[in-house]
């Protein structure tokens, strides 16, 4: 089976103008050409998965994106390098476009998109690599058990999204040739000799990337004739795969926020490795340690909402007219009766936010 490099397209080897919907709008990044040209010497196949989420909303067409791909396979053709496969995602559950609105298991963080790649060009999902800019990106790439890059600057990421790039991505990297350098030194490709003499700075990424990823990763799950997994549809761990009972979240032994699900047994594995003291712990595993504490600050952020602090204050305001009854009652004075129906209009409100703060 062949070794492959899995990149987004907008904003990881195109410039990000939105809903690219024409061919002229494309433009390579700097570097970009160079980088798919020496993956391509190396041995590797490099693929293209991306949303396209703008077919969905009506703001392009299926032909539009074939177009737009096919003006970046013919950019980088012209300084050598080579695409060897082009995979998007143009559905959407609230789109506006028949068809195409509606749930689906190729939209990243889904890792459909690289089950049906790697069936239709033999990939070995575990030797290969995802590379790109999103959260959503390094999700579906650690759900199909592939190494994972992340590139871009994680200052300018909302706390959320980047605590997900912090739980899901084996290396957080400033460009596309540092993924590139970083994935020739930890991988044996077919041609070595092709490939540039990292810097020390690239090896020890590399060996972060080999040390945060499963001595024996999990088995693929077998794919169905479209090229989805045979459990498509159903909840999987976005860490490692698996499937994932409604008992388990239900009892909160499994781990759910937004798109992002966790098994049982990697919540375990994860408390586990955030439990080791320093000192009975490699250094190259102190990156994995981080999971655990990224989880956490993210379910803090979670925890916190803005309705939630309404229905405290609403709570107070309660609290003070029904005090404010009982001092009006105790004085012999007239207009309890008014106080104690704000005090229950108050908490009946109350209740309305805590309700929508925990949906």
């Amino acid at each position: 089976m062949k070794q492959a490099v899995f990149f987004d397209r907008d904003g990881t080897l195109i410039e990000d103008v939105g809903y690219l919907s024409r061919p002229e709008q494309v433009q390579l990044k700097p570097g970009v050409s160079g980088v798919v040209r020496q993956l391509n010497a190396a041995g590797f196949l490099v693929v293209v998965v991306s949303n396209q989420s703008g077919v969905a909303r009506g703001m392009c067409t299926t032909d539009d994106v074939e177009r737009s791909n096919d003006r970046l396979r013919e950019l980088l053709a012209q300084e050598g390098a080579r695409v060897d496969g082009f995979y998007y995602c143009p559905h959407l559950p609230s789109g506006t476009v028949p068809g195409y609105a509606k749930e689906c298991d190729c939209r990243k963080p889904k890792p459909g998109l690289l089950y049906e790649a790697a069936q239709d060009l033999d990939i070995d999902l575990t030797e290969s690599y995802v590379v790109g800019d999103a959260a959503r990106d390094v999700q579906a790439g650690r759900a199909a058990h592939c190494h994972t890059i992340f590139v871009g600057d994680l200052s300018r990421m909302d706390a959320g999204a980047r605590g997900q790039v912090e739980v899901f991505a084996d290396a957080t990297l400033g460009t596309i040739a540092e993924a590139m350098d970083c994935i020739l030194a930890s991988s044996g490709p077919a041609t070595p000799e092709a490939a540039p003499a990292p810097t020390s700075d690239f090896g020890e990424l590399s060996r972060v990337v080999a040390a945060a990823s499963p001595a024996s990763a999990p088995e693929v799950p077998p794919a169905s004739a479209e090229g989805t997994p045979s459990d498509a549809g159903r909840d999987i761990c976005s860490r490692c795969g698996q499937p994932i009972g409604k008992e388990a979240l239900d009892e909160a032994r499994a781990l759910a926020r937004e798109e992002v699900l966790l098994c049982p047994t990697c919540v375990r594995e994860l408390q586990a490795k955030q439990a080791a003291s320093p000192a009975e712990t490699p250094a190259d595993w102190q990156s994995i340690l981080e999971e655990l504490r990224a989880i956490n600050r993210s379910l803090s952020f979670e925890s916190f909402s803005l309705i939630n602090v309404l229905g405290g204050v609403v709570q107070v305001a309660a609290l003070g007219c029904l005090f404010k009854a009982y001092q009006v009652t105790s004085q012999g004075v007239t207009g309890a009766t008014t106080w104690l129906l704000w005090a229950v209009a108050l908490q009946l409100l109350t209740l309305t936010c805590f309700s929508l703060g925990r949906r």
